[in-house]
This record gives structure tokens, sequence and C-alpha cells, in this order.
């Protein structure tokens, strides 16, 4: 999957869920744990999201 398509997927699904997992969103975005991290400090990094340990929420 393109990482853009992964990114916006995982803003949809944090917009209908609180607080998830890197789990959760591996598991709805069929990706590893690994580029999930990658794909949420990215989003960290522009403000977007805020990650705490053991979960990821939006801003």
């Amino acid at each position: 999957m393109k990482g853009y398509n992964r990114l916006e997927q995982i803003m949809d699904f944090l917009k209908s869920h609180n607080l998830v997992t890197v789990d959760q969103l591996g598991a709805a975005t069929n990706a590893s744990p690994a580029t999930i991290r990658r794909d949420l400090i990215k989003l960290d990094q522009e403000g977007v999201i805020s990650r705490t340990h053991g979960g990821v929420t939006l801003n």
C-alpha cells in the first residue's frame, strides 16, 4: 500500500476512535508495527496526532 493512502487510513481510524494502539492501526491498515510507528512519527512531527505510551490520539 502506498504511504499516502495508509496515512489517510490511519487518520480515518483515529477520527472514529478516541485512543488507538499501534496493533489496532496495523490490523486496520494491514501494515507492520514498524511501518505504523514510522507513520505515527511523521504525523506527530506534523502536529496532527499526540503519541503517548500505549496509544495515539488526534490533536
